[in-house]
């Protein structure tokens, strides 16, 4: 019986405790298990249906948030956001969030998709390859005394200075056209010691010269020379542009104007020559001196495809310049000697010639808004300089006596350019120049206003535009000042690689 009533009170006591129990796990909720972190961004990228297998683990991708110092992460990233708002007192921001996960989503997938690229030969690190093309629109127009419809000293009956009329060679006198102004196209091979560089011209007949001409612009072999860490020459062999007067050695694609004034055009046509020269750089680059030595028969010369030079003297240039904070001040000269070829009576008369040429050039941000400021003038003497392409009053003649020396025809030029940028895309500038290719006879030059307007689409995209006035009054001795005037309009769309 005692036994009995034990059992029985037992039975009473676990059936409270379970019952207590049961009231504790009714009164408290079940705290959940701990969640499971989130997949991060590369393996949520990985899930991409156009993500590439491969990766390698040991490239993991680190969190870009420090790791959290306890506690469940929140977001996909692995860090704990919402306990770090927390901790600065800020609510949790599910937007923040979301847009923090995409961006590490898109980041992960990036690293990704980058694969090691294949290590280039030997050869190709050293190649650059690069060209530009000029696509033009041009029309001009001019008053009786500089009309090309002029016969003699008149217009033909009936014809006004506009109009167009044919010429003897089956052209006509049309000066409305597009045309492809340049289209070049330039190899370079590198290294530390040496330089091959080839430039050509696949359309030879699209400049002014008004002569055939070779493709070939550029064919230079360099040697290097470092005597220090800060001296350096370069020894150049080939045809190169003639290192006399600034605007000769800069580039047509980086000039805004696109062409030359009018002496470089007339005693350089296409501003180069054959022969070797050496560069010499120091202190820092802002010291460079040049020497070339030159068949003296430049490219764009009516017998240059034929004989690159009519005698065997060679002529000489000496370069130097110096570049002082935002100013860069040159100096050069020129010497030679040219010839005089009578093919009728087959006679070959020489005379020297020579020129010394003062250049400045100064660059300056006065208006951070808009741009820098550039301005360029150069100033040049000399003595039979001229090619007789544009004037042939500018040329020597041989004298009645042929043992009689010839006599010189002294020259000038002068040219001052500004340039304006207008922000990041505009450029506005202008530039006059004068020429006079015999100072003997008065009021006997050209002188010439351009006007540029352009744009700047990319840095591979430009589009130029000019207005141009000239008024030209050379002559021949004996005659008067004619008087002519051309105006004109040119645009040029350049693109370049």
């Amino acid at each position: 019986m005692a036994r009995r009533t034990a059992r029985a009170l037992l039975a009473c006591i676990l059936c409270l405790i379970g019952a207590e129990a049961d009231a504790q796990a009714q009164a408290a909720p079940p705290q959940p298990a701990p969640e499971k972190p989130a997949s991060t961004a590369t393996d949520a990228a990985s899930t991409a249906p156009d993500a590439p297998t491969w990766h390698p683990a040991a490239e993991a991708d680190p969190p870009l948030l420090p790791a959290p110092t306890g506690g469940a992460p929140i977001s996909t990233s692995g860090t704990d956001v919402e306990g770090d708002a927390r901790a600065f007192g800020a609510a949790s921001d599910p937007a923040l969030e979301k847009r923090i996960a995409a961006l590490e989503a898109k980041l992960a997938e990036s690293r990704r998709r980058e694969k090691p690229r294949p290590e280039m030969p030997w050869f190709w690190r050293h190649v650059r390859l690069g060209g530009f093309v000029q696509p033009q629109f041009v029309a001009s127009t001019t008053n009786a005394a500089g009309s090309p419809n002029r016969i003699g000293n008149a217009l033909p009956a009936g014809i006004s200075a506009n109009d167009v009329i044919a010429r003897p060679d089956g052209t006509t006198t049309n000066r409305t056209l597009f045309r492809l102004r340049r289209t070049r196209l330039r190899t370079t091979f590198e290294t530390d010691a040496m330089r091959f560089y080839l430039q050509i011209e696949a359309l030879p007949l699209a400049g002014e010269a008004p002569v055939p001409s070779t493709i070939v612009r550029n064919a230079e072999a360099t040697g290097k020379i470092r005597w220090t860490d800060d001296i350096r020459t370069e020894l150049t062999a080939g045809l190169f542009m003639v290192p006399f007067r600034y605007e000769l050695t800069e580039t047509s694609n980086v000039r805004p104007f696109v062409e030359r004034t009018t002496f470089a055009q007339s005693a350089f046509p296409l501003e180069r020559d054959l022969g070797i020269h050496a560069k010499t750089t120091a202190i820092g680059n802002k010291l460079t001196v040049d020497v070339a030595v030159v068949n003296g028969q430049r490219l764009g010369e009516p017998a240059f495809t034929v004989l690159p030079d009519l005698n065997p003297s060679k002529d000489f240039v000496l370069w130097g310049s110096y570049a002082l904070g935002p100013f860069l001040f040159g100096a050069n000269g020129y010497y030679g000697r040219g010839q005089i070829v009578d093919a009728q009576a087959l006679r070959f008369k020489q005379f020297d010639r020579w020129a010394v040429n003062g250049f400045a050039q100064a660059k300056a941000t006065f208006f951070p808004r808009f741009g820098e400021s550039r301005a360029l003038a150069e100033l040049t003497f000399g003595e039979n300089m001229d090619t007789g392409l544009r004037y042939p009053t500018g040329v020597p003649v041989i004298p009645a006596a042929f043992g009689a020396d010839v006599a010189g025809r002294s020259q000038r030029a002068f040219y001052i350019r500004v340039e304006q940028e207008l922000g990041r895309w505009l450029l506005a500038g202008y530039r006059y120049d004068v020429y006079v290719p015999d100072t003997a006879l008065k009021n006997n030059g050209r002188d010439t206003h351009s006007f540029l307007a352009g744009a700047r689409f990319s840095h591979n995209l430009r589009l130029m535009n000019e207005l141009f006035y000239a008024i030209d009054n050379v002559h021949p001795a004996g005659t008067l000042p004619p008087s002519a005037t051309v105006f004109g309009f040119s645009s040029v769309l350049q693109a370049q690689f």
